[in-house]
């Protein structure tokens, strides 16, 4: 807002502002703050900061606390909820001695995160559109004693109030998407949380009812860069929770506050330019998506398990990531937004796995950190040290980025032996690697082909495909799928596939994956249907059957 410190105050003396209010994260990403009256807004504060104790808020330990803030003049707004006209800036912990930006501090790690970008050559601008899910809720009670501990939560739209009588518009469990009046009761709170966000500058895209039926919300702002989303996201928060708290309403953004319910999640869309170009778009890529998107996507994944501490931080956040609730609950990526933890429908990348509870800052500077150039486990080198007995022939090895991840054959002659050794190394177990059929055949053109189920679930069973490759110089070609005669399950196949989906998702289909195209036993007799040209074997003796 400001460029200078002689614009603030002039503006500050202006417009009767009493009191300058100083906001700034702690450890965790929760806002915290102290107000001084307007006539200390000087230039020593400027110079010198406001002292406060770093090891209260998670920044330092007891024997060295002392720390100061110093106030970021551009991130300045009226606070619409104080009493006496006050003016808040966001700020930056610095060390107290040497007033050296403070390393742990969140805006600061954003701030380095976007410099190493730029450093790195693929990108000089990211850029951030943040959706906020929330709940608001009309009561709240909960106690942890040393003898009992409850919670209970109500809302005047949920459908169990409706033995209570009254109008009757209640919203059932997983209805609430895009409701209307009467049902949608909570339309004009969302309105005044608009009016007072858009008031501090910051524009808001929509909002609307979500999912959840008990007083599920969203509101989405545009794309921003990253320091700015982050500072957003807190400003958000603040502006959700006190305006329903005005209301004598709780809004709270935990990732699962109801069991059997949709939950909050805070989905990041993603861009990156360079020289005003936007490096993640390609006309004739997967989801129009270019090769630096694509090992984006892949350092994100392979990093997946660390990002996890940052992004779904609580106990709760996993309760969130469960099947049938529109969350991520495997590691891959697709065109379809829904599912998968990376949806991408065109650029920008859209990752759905964050929590509404996490860092704001955090997010999106880890994922910065974690550019990569290529991020792809080697399927080259794979192949060359781990060979299988029955494909000792030219071997296919793919040279360009990665296809659509649910369809794309990666090399038929390594994958076989690959999975053991590329699994542990890249961090990347994507549902769609072929869990029981993997057997070798000749297309009606006579290329080589691969035979591939895939599966979504343990319980499902889908035709059999057969992508075929053509290997002139050992490449791989783009994938042409036709229908061959179904070959019969082996023992192992038909034994997990009497496996039942386990509770979190996704237990029998990883008991897949570690099968691999394995074949436990030759004496199970199992022929080629008539018609069948693939040729199985068996991993115990390695012959065919």
């Amino acid at each position: 807002m400001f460029s200078s410190f002689k614009q603030a105050q002039a503006y500050v003396r202006e417009h009767g502002f009493q009191m300058i209010d100083l906001k700034f994260s702690d450890l965790w990403g929760r806002w915290r703050h102290v107000s001084i009256p307007a006539h200390e807004f000087d230039e020593q504060l400027m110079r010198d900061g406001i002292g406060f104790d770093g090891s209260s808020v998670g920044l330092k330990s007891v024997k060295a606390g002392d720390m100061v803030l110093l106030p970021d003049l551009s991130t300045a707004f009226g606070d619409p909820f104080w009493e006496a006209p006050t003016l808040s800036f966001i700020a930056s912990a610095y060390e107290a001695d040497t007033k050296k930006p403070f390393a742990r501090d969140p805006r600061n790690i954003a701030r380095r995160a976007e410099a190493f970008m730029r450093e790195s050559g693929i990108a000089d601008d990211s850029r951030w559109g943040p959706e906020y899910e929330f709940y608001v809720f009309d009561e709240v009670a909960f106690e942890n004693e040393v003898n009992r501990a409850s919670y209970r939560v109500d809302s005047a739209e949920a459908d169990w109030r409706s033995q209570q009588g009254g109008h009757g518009h209640l919203i059932p469990r997983h209805g609430g998407y895009h409701a209307i009046p009467p049902k949608d009761q909570l339309y004009n709170l969302r309105s005044e949380m608009v009016m007072h966000l858009e008031s501090m500058g910051v524009q808001v895209k929509y909002h609307h009812h979500e999912v959840g039926g008990p007083g599920q919300c969203e509101i989405e702002t545009p794309m921003m860069s990253l320091l700015r989303a982050g500072d957003v996201t807190q400003m958000v928060r603040y502006v959700t929770k006190m305006t329903a708290h005005r209301h004598g309403q709780t809004a709270t953004f935990m990732p699962k506050p109801l069991y059997g319910e949709a939950g909050s999640g805070m989905h990041f869309h993603q861009h990156l330019f360079k020289a005003g170009q936007n490096v993640f778009y390609a006309a004739d890529g997967y989801g129009k998506l270019s090769k630096t998107a694509l090992d984006y996507i892949g350092g994100m994944l392979t990093h997946g398990p660390a990002l996890l501490a940052l992004t779904n931080p609580s106990t709760n956040s996993y309760r969130r990531l469960v099947p049938g609730f529109e969350a991520p609950v495997n590691a891959f990526y697709s065109s379809e937004t829904a599912a998968p933890p990376f949806g991408c429908p065109s650029t920008p990348i859209s990752p759905r796995r964050p929590a509404s509870s996490s860092a704001p800052r955090m997010r999106p500077a880890m994922s910065t950190w974690r550019l990569r150039r290529s991020s792809w486990p080697d399927w080259t080198a794979c192949s060359a040290r781990s060979t299988p007995p029955h494909t000792a022939s030219a071997r296919s090895t793919p040279t360009s980025s990665p296809g659509p991840m649910n369809s794309a054959v990666r090399s038929n002659r390594c994958l076989p032996a690959c999975w053991r050794h590329a699994k542990p190394s890249s961090g990347i177990m994507p549902s769609f690697w072929p869990a029981r059929c993997l057997t070798k055949a000749r297309s009606p053109s006579g290329s080589p082909c691969i035979s591939t189920r895939n599966t979504r679930s343990a319980t499902a069973r889908t035709p059999t495909r057969w992508r075929c490759i053509s290997t002139p110089e050992g490449r791989l070609s783009a994938p042409e799928s036709v229908d061959l005669p179904q070959c019969p399950p082996t023992r192992d196949e038909k034994e997990v596939d009497s496996r039942k989906p386990t509770l979190g998702g996704g237990g029998s289909q990883r008991r897949m994956l570690r099968m691999g195209p394995s074949f436990s036993a030759c004496e199970s007799g199992t022929a080629p249907a008539p018609g069948c040209s693939c040729q199985r074997r068996c991993s115990a003796c390695q012959r065919s059957r």
